[in-house]
This record gives C-alpha cells, sequence and structure tokens, in this order.
C-alpha cells in the first residue's frame, strides 16, 4: 500500500498537553515545557501511526495511486477514515477530472481497521492515464472528538510520551557530563 501525506497538520491540543503535563511519571514541573511536550505528543503519534496505520487527531491527508482497482478491490485509507473530501485523476488524454461522489462507496465502520473506498454500484471506475500517480485522494481520518479516542489508544500514547520523555532525559544528562 503506498504511504498517505498529511496536508493539514494534526491539532495535538485536543489531547490536552497540560493533563499530560500533569503526569507525575513525566516529571515536568513548569509551563515552559509545554512546547516540549507538544513534541513528545506528536512523536508518539507518530509512531503509533506507523505501527497502525491509525491516527489519533483529525487530519487532512492524500493519497497518490496508479490507478483504479479491479475486480472488487478497494483503495485503503489511514483509519479511522472520517471522510473523502475528493478524488481527482489524469483521464486517458491526461486531462485532471474530479471524480463524481456517486461513483464510489466510502466504508469507514471500523475507526480501527483501514478505511476503504470501492466502487458503488452499477458504477465503473474511468480511464485513467497510463502514468504513476496518476489519481489522488484527499481524505481526513482520525478522531473528530478527543472523548471518542479509546482509552487503550490514549494508555498507549501517554506510556509512549512517557517513553520518550525517560530518553530525552537520559540523553540531555549524558550531554551535560
Amino acid at each position: 500500500m503506498k504511504e498517505s501525506i498529511r496536508i493539514t497538520p494534526a491539532d495535538f491540543k485536543s489531547l490536552n498537553p497540560t493533563l499530560i503535563m500533569e503526569d507525575p511519571a513525566l516529571r515536568i514541573s513548569d509551563a515552559s515545557q509545554y512546547a516540549v511536550v507538544a513534541e513528545l505528543i506528536e512523536a508518539a503519534e507518530e509512531a503509533f501511526r506507523n505501527y497502525t496505520n491509525n491516527v489519533v487527531c483529525l487530519s487532512t491527508w492524500e493519497k497518490m495511486i496508479d490507478s483504479f482497482p479491479d475486480n472488487g478491490d478497494w483503495i485503503e485509507t489511514i483509519a479511522p477514515l472520517y471522510d473523502v473530501q475528493w478524488i481527482k485523476y489524469l483521464d486517458t488524454v491526461g486531462v485532471e477530472q474530479t471524480l463524481a461522489s456517486a461513483v464510489y462507496s466510502v466504508d469507514s465502520s471500523n475507526p480501527h481497521i483501514v478505511g476503504k473506498i470501492f466502487l458503488a454500484a452499477n458504477q465503473t471506475w474511468p480511464g485513467t492515464l497510463s502514468q504513476v500517480n496518476a489519481i489522488t485522494i484527499r481524505f481526513r481520518a482520525g478522531y473528530e472528538d478527543p472523548n471518542k479516542i479509546p482509552p487503550m489508544i490514549k494508555r498507549g500514547l501517554l506510556w509512549k510520551i512517557q517513553e520518550l520523555s525517560r530518553q530525552r532525559s537520559l540523553c540531555s544528562q549524558h550531554l551535560l557530563k
């Protein structure tokens, strides 16, 4: 599966860095460390995404593919898929077109499994230029409401943030010697 590229930054403020700073395991004592905690959250979320192909905070992504799928296959996106904003493609003569949303359907029913974009009933995929990255899909993925992030994911992120914080402390101590 080709990698998706984040177009808009995730809003990590929804994960409440101030509350994370209060975690005693992090040993962060003052508000001047807010930026450090925000970086740790971003790094933890990136590790989570790389391991699971899921994202936490709602953000916009683009995925480029060479051609539409064959024989009932689908296009996979990062989970949880929130919505598909558009699908653009180069037609057989190289002119960019926007695919009508009636041509495809979206399955985002399980937030822990990849989102799926597949051909709607009684539709056919258009012909495309035989070229690398002839199709671009723009979609949003992540949890819109931080209260809907499963507790297990929140705990995992906190553990990763704690681990990154410990590594940061060890590096700092080593550099000061």
